[in-house]
């Protein structure tokens, strides 16, 4: 886990063009739901370290959901726009995947 933008500090925004065209074609090829209006917020800034880290900590939590809880995440940020970088969009997953709130959140 790594993600494909680690701790980066450019705005969605700011590059909502390239963004879409590539979701669109991933969305096209497979067939998952995309939703595009996260492009559109001002201050959402598009770092994929706190999903990989939500990941790796459930990974040592609970192995056997961490793929299910990675593809949650995805379905959360990219169907639903859920800001990935808010704690407590991976708090409400936690609870989904019966995981100690605290726990995850200490982690």
């Amino acid at each position: 886990m790594g993600g494909l933008r680690p701790f980066n500090k450019e705005k969605a925004i700011d590059m909502a063009d390239f963004l879409k065209e590539h979701w669109v074609e991933i969305g096209q090829r497979t067939h998952q739901p995309f939703s595009y209006e996260i492009l559109e917020d001002p201050d959402f800034v598009y770092d994929t370290e706190p999903p990989a880290r939500a990941t790796v900590v459930v990974r040592a939590m609970k192995p056997a959901i961490e793929l299910e809880f990675f593809k949650a995440i995805q379905h959360t940020f990219y169907a639903e726009n859920k800001d990935t970088n808010e704690l407590s969009t991976y708090l409400k997953l936690a609870k989904k995947f019966e995981l100690d709130p605290l726990d995850f959140e200490t982690r």
